[in-house]
């Protein structure tokens, strides 16, 4: 089987804002050169930019060059044939026990044209140079230009790693500054820096008046606290904390090392709340958290490919007191959190204030979750939008519903068979106050309901879009879902009680249908349609028990309706159904029919704009004006009904003042 070097290049993926990763990788290649040559050592880094734009005025636009390639030099073991056939080999394991995955060469040619490289080392006694090409090829390395002879007397070890042809995607979403790309080096090779390993490395640029000492950039820039420990079992560990500071892109983390090398790299974001992409350090500055995880248990299960730890992640099969991946994990958190707090405590309590005041205001029946999960609250950003904070709140809340109903019933069945019973009174009691919370939690959560019914249904009564106001089937449907009856809808989805509270608890209900398609027990024969017709007890008709103890009639008109036809007397109508109903038929269950007695009573409700015409037509009626000059009331002794005409305005005001301790105990004022 042949390798495609080609056909590598192509199928892997580096995205254009990781233009620079082919330039760190070359770098730690320099770092592994001089740590194999075992001496101290010295690596230059070359920006190299195009030649006419250097040339160009400081003022100009363009006055940074466009970066057209990187040289890395350094006096590490050079190209031996060893390290050469390893770099002419995919997947090559010379590198595995540093982690090595043999995918940075291919990255070279990924970002740019092709790379040169000149090297000096030794071999057998010898000193002896090498020199070639790498192109996106089949075989990658140019065999025409690759050279090997006798390097030149008084010639010292010493690699240059030129890459050439930087492609304008990458080229254009990278740095270009020498100062941020001398940052970015440092934070990559960042284990080097912190554990002394790093040789000598300088950055060298046409746009700058000296060499950067990347030395110099981690020490001013990368703050390192003193080393920590803690344990977990008999295992110690020990971290190192490192701010970053003037960072605000690169993403607070966590590294897990093994002999000195960073191993795997853990957001924190995913972990610990409250995170500013920069944190106010003790300083002054703001600065990106980085830890360092050491120890020998990490050390002894790192994997060969040096990218991952054989540490059992679920707890399914862990040796006999060893410790999972979720142990440290949860430990490590803790412990960082803790390093972090008084940089997270602002916002933190920014969060708390920022879902106070949402409850408060918005979301009452969760007050309670604010004193008993205030841990589980506390967790949450103040930066959610209010629907996913109100969801966040929901899960909680449901999770303590169910932990504390769940804790009742056990202790309910454990009375069966208790012998101690104030041990079980004191029990149920630590549970009554949660109980109690929950039920008024499930109260609030009710009440915030009505008080967003009744402000739409204020909003209903005036103008609408186009001028006009709303007409009386819109009204309807928020009190009750036209064309239904109470035996197709569920409680909860009708409000009623905006009109009376008693009207809530009936037997049977039907709004907008017509008499004669009532339920089986409840028809007669007539197509007369109620706006809302209500029977307050079964019809279970017998001879002696006619079974109804009232009827309750409501009928809508348009807001501010004037133009009434005197055949179209909303008092005159209501009447009518109360005569058709008490001259139709009901059935009993056997089917046989019976007049609805004379003596039950109706009550009929006419809600209106109190407008000239429909008071003249309350006046004619007999009806008695109510002392707030909102309604009319009266008794119809023929047809045994009592009226009463109300206007929208004090249904609303009403329905208001039922309302208002509820909502003031919430703190919930209704406008």
């Amino acid at each position: 089987m042949q390798a495609n070097v080609a056909g590598r290049v192509r199928n892997t993926k580096l995205a254009e804002r990781n233009g620079l990763l082919p330039l760190f990788e070359a770098v730690v290649n320099s770092i592994d050169a001089i740590h194999d040559a075992e001496r101290d050592g010295n690596i230059d880094i070359k920006i190299d930019r195009d030649p006419k734009q250097l040339e160009l005025p400081l003022h100009h636009p363009k006055a940074i060059p466009d970066i057209v390639g990187f040289s890395i030099v350094d006096d590490g073991v050079g190209f031996t044939e060893k390290n050469f056939q390893s770099f002419n080999t995919l997947d090559s394991p010379e590198k595995e026990n540093r982690g090595g995955k043999g995918i940075g060469r291919i990255l070279w040619l990924k970002a740019f044209e092709r790379a040169e490289i000149e090297s000096v080392y030794h071999e057998s006694g010898a000193v002896c140079e090498r020199r070639f090409s790498f192109h996106r090829s089949v075989q990658g390395i140019d065999q025409h230009s690759h050279q090997t002879v006798a390097a030149a007397n008084g010639k010292r070890p010493q690699t240059i790693v030129r890459l050439i042809g930087y492609r304008q995607k990458y080229r254009d979403s990278s740095p270009k500054s020498a100062e941020i790309i001398a940052r970015r080096i440092v934070e990559h090779c960042l284990q080097f820096f912190l554990f002394g390993t790093a040789p000598s490395i300088r950055l060298h640029d046409a746009t700058i008046p000296a060499p950067i000492d990347l030395w110099t950039v981690f020490r001013e820039n990368f703050h390192i606290g003193e080393p920590r420990k803690f344990e977990i079992g008999d295992q110690v560990f020990g971290i190192t904390d490192v701010f970053l500071t003037g960072d605000r892109d690169t993403p607070h983390h966590v590294n897990f090392c093994a002999h000195k090398r960073a191993v795997l790299s853990v957001k924190l974001v995913d972990h610990i709340p409250h995170l500013t992409p920069a944190l106010l350090t003790d300083s002054g500055e703001y600065g990106v958290y980085s830890g360092f995880v050491t120890g020998d248990f990490l050390d002894e299960r790192v994997t060969a490919d040096r990218t991952e730890f054989d540490i059992d992640r679920r707890g399914e099969f862990p040796l006999h007191g060893d410790t999972t991946w979720d142990d440290l994990l949860d430990v490590t958190m803790k412990v960082v959190a803790e390093h972090l707090a008084p940089l997270t405590a602002g916002a933190k309590q920014k969060a708390w204030d920022r879902i106070e005041a949402f409850v408060q205001t918005k979301e009452p029946r969760y007050r309670p979750l604010l004193h008993f999960r205030t841990h589980e609250v506390g967790l949450i950003s103040g930066e959610l939008s209010d629907e996913r904070l109100e969801l966040e709140l929901h899960k909680i809340y449901e999770d303590w519903k169910r932990e504390v109903i769940s804790a009742s019933n056990l202790e309910l069945r454990r009375t069966a068979t208790a012998r101690n019973l104030p041990a079980v009174r004191e029990r149920f009691l630590a549970l009554f106050s949660s109980l109690q919370e929950i039920a008024k939690s499930e109260l609030a959560e009710y009440v915030l309901q009505r008080r967003v019914i009744l402000e739409f249904f204020q909003k209903m009564l005036g103008l609408q879009e186009g001028g006009t106001f709303s007409r009386e089937e819109a009204i309807h449907e928020i009190l009750f879902p036209r064309h239904k009856t109470s035996d197709e809808i569920e409680y909860d989805d009708h409000n009623l009680w905006i009109l009376d509270e008693r009207l809530s608890f009936h037997r049977y209900l039907a709004s907008d249908v017509p008499l004669s398609q009532l339920k089986k027990e409840y028809a007669v024969q007539s197509e007369r349609r109620p706006d809302i017709l209500i029977f307050n007890r079964p019809m279970a008709f017998s001879e002696q028990d006619p079974g109804v103890s009232s009827v309750v009639v409501v009928e809508f008109k348009r807001p501010e309706r004037n133009e009434y036809a005197e055949d179209d007397n909303p008092v005159d109508q209501v009447l009518d159904y109360v005569q058709e109903l008490r001259d139709g038929r009901a059935h009993r269950p056997d089917g046989t029919t019976i007049h609805v007695a004379q003596h039950v009573p109706f009550y009929c409700f006419i809600i209106a704009t109190l407008t000239p015409k429909m008071r003249r037509f309350a006046q004619r009626a007999n009806l008695i004006l109510a002392p707030d000059g909102e309604g009319f009331f009266g008794f119809n002794g023929p047809s045994q009904a009592y009226i009463e005409v109300l206007s929208y305005q004090k249904v609303l005001i009403d329905s208001k003042r039922r309302n208002k301790v509820f909502f003031d105990k919430l703190q919930l004022p209704m406008y």
